[in-house]
């Protein structure tokens, strides 16, 4: 049986040759072979297994996720690489490899104005080095949500599962997590960050609970005195040689692109099928007109609910506010909000009018209309202390009467 190590990574011809340090074994995997070249995907990561992944076909397709280059084009050093051999940036900055000379990596994900956070507001868990809470309270997590690795190779999989996650925002990642020119442990950058340990090919992922957490091995240490002394409320350091991001990072729900599906349709359909399917088309619309102006003059009689065939896929926040009841205060209760992502208390008609379709989770441009509801909650009694966990992902579309 073929054994897989990874630290250090090069392409030559049609081969692999791959080398860790800890372990001193070198091994020739073909090129061919599917990348990530093993599983480490344990029991707890979100998302679709990842042996039931199509042939061809990779998680992120037809999403809104951007890469962004560096000024003149290229891709960021830790990734260039990566953009030649998987063919595009947008596979390269959402899978790796990394080149990032086997001293890890982290990422931020950071909430992004024009990109729905779905999840993420739930679970952030660092702050800032330059902010004063975050110096002065080691457990101050207001800035965003962190994690990274010692193993480049475990990029991929802490990647995918925050991004089926809907830990949606703005990613950004930089090499060098314990060692290496601003190494994220150095207590200089943020007080604290998660850690995604390695699931080694000899292993039985099938054993594997969560990769994510229970290691030990997350960072802790804080803000470093020797930084926060000259550094608050100071532009942080941070060498963007060693850093990349992508905005819109995220599972959006029920967004993909179908175009892909749509593409290989028969273009010789004959002229019977298409005159058949035209008048097919003309009977329904007339049905269709006939039952909507039937609905409309009992509804407008018997005061009954009317459905608009809207559905949002995705909120578009939540926040303590209902700007019907009180335009200057908090609500009583938590509201889940659909369409612009304008919704304090004070906002206006004029505001939703003028907010541009990019930062609105309507499915019509058109529409700018606010909708919101009280926000779910499922409440587990089953440990000693309770928790109440907001559902997310509802089948919402809004009634009139």
């Amino acid at each position: 049986m073929m054994k897989y190590y990874h630290d250090y990574v090069w392409l030559l011809a049609a081969a692999i040759i791959v080398y860790n340090n800890n372990q001193n074994v070198l091994v020739v995997v073909d090129a061919t072979s599917r990348f990530p070249p093993f599983s480490q995907q344990c029991r707890d990561d979100a998302g679709p297994p990842f042996g039931d992944d199509e042939s061809g076909r990779l998680y992120h397709d037809g999403s809104a996720a951007i890469p962004m280059l560096k000024d003149d084009g290229e891709c960021a050093t830790p990734l260039r690489e990566a953009c030649t051999t998987r063919g595009n940036a947008k596979t390269a900055y959402l899978e790796g490899p990394l080149q990032c000379n086997g001293n890890g990596w982290y990422c931020r994900i950071l909430v992004d104005e024009n990109w729905p956070p779905q999840n993420l507001i739930g679970d952030l868990n660092f702050g800032y080095c330059n902010k004063t809470e975050a110096i002065e309270d080691s457990g101050y997590d207001r800035s965003g949500h962190c994690h990274g690795s010692s193993d480049d190779s475990t990029y991929y999989w802490w990647l995918r599962d925050h991004w089926f996650r809907q830990y949606n925002g703005r990613l950004r990642c930089c090499c060098n997590w314990n060692r290496g020119p601003d190494a994220l442990a150095s207590g200089r950058l943020v007080n604290r960050c998660d850690y995604r340990r390695l699931v080694t090919p000899t292993e039985n992922v099938e054993d594997c609970r969560d990769a994510n957490e229970d290691n030990n091995l997350s960072y802790e240490g804080g803000c470093n005195s020797e930084f926060t002394r000259f550094q608050l409320d100071a532009e942080l350091p941070e060498n963007d040689e060693h850093c990349w991001e992508v905005l819109k990072f995220g599972d959006a729900g029920n967004e993909d692109d179908d175009e892909d599906e749509n593409e290989d349709s028969s273009d010789n359909d004959s002229e019977e099928d298409e005159e058949s399917d035209e008048e097919r088309g003309k009977e329904s619309d007339e049905e269709r007109d006939e039952e909507s102006e039937e609905d409309e003059g009992q509804d407008r009689f018997t005061g009954n609910m009317v459905k608009m065939c809207m559905f949002y896929g995705i909120p578009s926040g939540h926040a303590r506010s209902d700007p019907i009841i009180n335009q200057s205060c908090a609500s009583d209760h938590v509201h889940t909000f659909y369409g612009p992502q304008n919704f304090h208390p004070n906002t206006s008609n004029e505001d939703l009018r003028n907010t541009p379709p990019s930062s609105s989770t309507s499915p019509f441009e058109e529409n700018q209309s606010l909708y919101w509801h009280p926000s779910i909650y499922q409440i587990d009694d089953s440990t000693s202390t309770r928790t109440h966990t907001r559902l997310n992902g509802l089948d919402t579309s809004p009634y009139y009467r």
